[in-house]
């Protein structure tokens, strides 16, 4: 692993170079937004002079992760792809375009989007010269189905009370607010999440009601990052009086 951070180095270094007026990197997009279980297309560009001497290019993809900790996306050394120090979160997943390259394009695919895809990518690229662009990459998975659940419970005083719950699963971490008919009921929700092995947020919310008339509710799921909404609007037979956790 040395040895690719010590290639990092030496290409940056050149980068800052007086060679770098001469060569230029250039990002199609400096941002991305990529759904979970999809794929995304990063690209940067560059000039080609001489395309007989593609096969000298070194290019190198690395990942900046929320955490700041640096990985090895993809990585071609002399024109031949090098996948030998690729970090192992990326095992299997990352495609470099090279027929892509003599036309100026630097490209990867990544499949299978996960959450912890997200945050900057650096392309470096020499050729003739060096340089390098970073642009940024936001996963999303949005809160498509809300399942509901009611439990009858006996709480502590020995009141029976039924609790209502809404759970959906996405990224990133969710607001979830309660309406009874027109009334905001946000203030007697208890709201939880875990986390799954992909890392998205397994969001619970859960209201506690004593039996009464019949009653609509709807929970909405908002994934604040994207200002994404998903509203399920249900009935439960009776009518309730609300019951703060």
């Amino acid at each position: 692993m040395a040895i690719h951070r010590l290639l990092v180095f030496t290409i940056l270094f050149w980068s800052h170079c007086s060679v770098r007026a001469l060569f230029t990197v250039h990002v199609v997009k400096s941002n991305y937004i990529a759904e979970y279980g999809n794929e995304v297309r990063m690209e940067c560009q560059f000039q080609v002079e001489d395309v007989n001497k593609m096969k000298d290019i070194t290019v190198y993809w690395e990942h900046i992760g929320v955490d700041k900790k640096k990985s090895e996306v993809a990585k071609l050394f002399n024109g031949s792809e090098d996948y030998s120090g690729q970090h192992e979160d990326f095992k299997g997943r990352v495609k470099m375009l090279v027929d892509e390259l003599p036309k100026g394009h630097t490209v990867i695919v990544i499949s299978n989007i996960l959450p912890r895809d997200s945050g900057q990518y650096r392309c470096i690229v020499a050729s003739q010269g060096a340089d390098y662009k970073t642009m940024d990459l936001d996963v999303k998975a949005p809160y498509n189905k809300i399942y509901t659940h009611v439990t009858n419970i006996l709480t502590a005083s020995g009141q029976r009370m039924k609790e209502i719950s809404c759970r959906s699963v996405g990224f990133p971490n969710a607001e979830v607010t309660w309406l009874n008919e027109r009334e905001n009921l946000s203030a007697v929700v208890n709201t939880t999440f875990t986390r799954t092995a992909d890392l998205l947020f397994n969001v619970t919310s859960a209201i506690r009601i004593s039996s009464v008339v019949n009653k609509t509710f709807t929970c909405r799921f908002l994934n604040v990052a994207f200002q994404d909404t998903t509203s399920l609007t249900f009935t439960i037979p009776g009518v309730y009086n609300m019951l703060s956790f």
